[in-house]
């Protein structure tokens, strides 16, 4: 063996940190660009999110083997029950919509006040379960209406990572708004990169918390 190849620093090898991180990294982009593709139609987004999270708890289990192909199986394995999930979502989203508008036109007045407050807190609700379903609905069979409800069940159990994952959304979203002088630079991470690597970091915690109930079901 050549010399030089033993004083090689690990870091550069194939198992190296470094090309840990590059392939990761390039996986991530590929993620980033079929997802936003996959949600073009606007009505597939729901599809799309839910082969996103497939993967992503793939990889940290090191499962996923080729990404298109591992993608691809989570799109065609969850794509109809996913979507149904999303036009419901969306249908509350344009519900509760309605009942805000409603609510601050007439702010002034009992009922105005009373509907805006009702659409805030149904506003709520929607955002906790929406933070489980889909991530749940990669990784379990069960009806529509049993993934909502186990949902909002872990959103109340699991409030800590709930709240992380939130973060994990809210603060980088906020910061591209809010970051004027490098808006330019963010947005081209968000189209390489940035969405991919939000849904990665997430689905550790899911896939945590999945692991850990499958585990004490088994036990039980």
């Amino acid at each position: 063996m050549d010399k030089r190849q033993k004083e090689r620093s690990p870091i550069l090898n194939d198992e190296g940190m470094l090309t840990r991180f590059l392939t990761r990294l390039c996986d991530l982009i590929i993620l980033n660009l079929i997802w936003m593709a996959c949600c073009l139609p606007i009505v597939t987004a729901g599809a799309a999110t839910s082969a996103l999270y497939y993967t992503a708890m793939k990889m940290h289990g090191q499962e996923e083997g080729s990404i298109l192909r591992t993608y691809f199986h989570g799109f065609r394995m969850n794509g109809a029950q996913a979507t149904r999930l999303w036009l419901m979502e969306l249908a509350a989203a344009a519900v509760i919509g309605v009942d805000l508008w409603f609510g601050f036109q007439k702010i002034t007045t009992a009922v105005g006040l009373l509907v805006l407050i009702a659409g805030v807190a149904l506003g709520l609700l929607l955002l906790c379960e929406s933070i489980w379903l889909f991530p749940l609905q990669a990784r379990f069979q069960n009806t529509d209406v049993g993934h909502i409800k186990n949902a909002m069940a872990l959103f109340r159990l699991h409030i800590p990572h709930s709240l992380l994952v939130a973060l994990i959304w809210i603060l980088p979203l906020a910061l591209s708004l809010a970051a004027t002088e490098i808006q330019y630079i963010l947005f081209w991470l968000w189209l390489t990169c940035g969405f991919a690597s939000l849904f990665y970091l997430c689905a550790y915690f899911f896939r945590n918390d999945f692991d850990r109930i499958q585990m004490e079901n088994a036990l039980k």
